[in-house]
C-alpha cells in the first residue's frame, strides 16, 4: 500500500514537473518573439522619430538665415 501511494505520488510530481516545463517553455518562447518583435518596431519608432526631431531641428537651424537672406533681398531689390 504505501508502494501504490510513492508511485501515485510519483506520477503527479512527473506529471506537474512536465507541466511546469512546458508552461514554462511556452511562455518563454512566446516572451522571446514579443521581444524580439518589440525590439524591431521600437527601431523603426526610433528611427522615425530621430527624422522628425532632426527634421526641425535644420529647420529651425536654417530658419534664422533664411530671414536674414529675405530681409536682405528685400531690402536690396527695391
Amino acid at each position: 500500500m504505501v508502494k501504490n501511494k510513492r508511485t501515485k505520488n510519483e506520477r503527479c510530481n512527473g506529471f506537474f514537473q512536465e507541466f511546469i516545463d512546458q508552461l514554462i517553455t511556452a511562455i518563454f518562447g512566446e516572451l522571446l518573439i514579443y521581444i524580439i518583435v518589440l525590439l524591431f518596431v521600437s527601431a523603426i519608432g526610433g528611427i522615425v522619430f530621430a527624422a522628425i526631431c532632426f527634421s526641425w531641428g535644420i529647420l529651425f537651424l536654417l530658419l534664422p538665415f533664411t530671414v536674414l537672406i529675405y530681409i536682405l533681398v528685400k531690402k536690396y531689390s527695391r
